[in-house]
């Protein structure tokens, strides 16, 4: 008798514990043709194909590329019907890849919001989404947080950290 009451309190112990939980959610990390084929991202590529950077900030980029290579993190939420999300990182990858910079050199992290867990939290943090980080072979780290509320841009915005 006294086994059985104590395997019923184990129990009870175990399962009042793993209630009281909160679910810890990761981010998803993705690769651009992982966002183009997930269907969470289905508006990406109609966004990524209608913006047009300005000649001048695509020449900017490929010149700050050039003279010291970065790779780019990006933090973004699928869901988030926002414009930071449906507009700004489309917008980016448009203009990374209208400078010549590959895709290869772009690793997406798909947050349900600013707090879920990253592997990359202790070097980039994230306040916001979206965020996009740029990682320079030099060392320097640049990062760029569009504003809520803007739509168009994104290309001068980077190019303007990047000074």
């Amino acid at each position: 008798m006294k086994i059985k009451a104590f395997v019923l309190c184990c129990a009870l112990a175990l399962l009042s514990a793993s209630c009281n939980n909160a679910v810890e959610f990761t981010a998803d990390q993705l690769t651009i043709k992982d966002v183009a084929t997930t269907s969470g991202y289905a508006w990406f590529n109609d966004e990524v194909t209608s913006y047009q950077p300005t000649t001048a900030n695509v020449s900017a980029l490929m010149s700050d590329y050039a003279s010291d290579p970065f790779t780019t993190i990006v933090y973004v939420n699928p869901s988030c019907s926002c414009d930071g999300t449906h507009h700004h990182f489309p917008d980016l990858i448009s203009t990374l890849r209208a400078a010549g910079i590959a895709d290869s050199t772009v690793t997406i992290f798909s947050m349900r919001n600013a707090a879920t867990k990253q592997p990359l939290s202790d070097k980039y943090p994230v306040t916001t989404l979206p965020t996009f980080y740029f990682v320079h072979q030099s060392s320097k780290v640049v990062s760029v947080i569009p504003p809520d509320g803007t739509t168009t841009g994104i290309d001068s915005m980077v190019v303007a950290a990047f000074k």
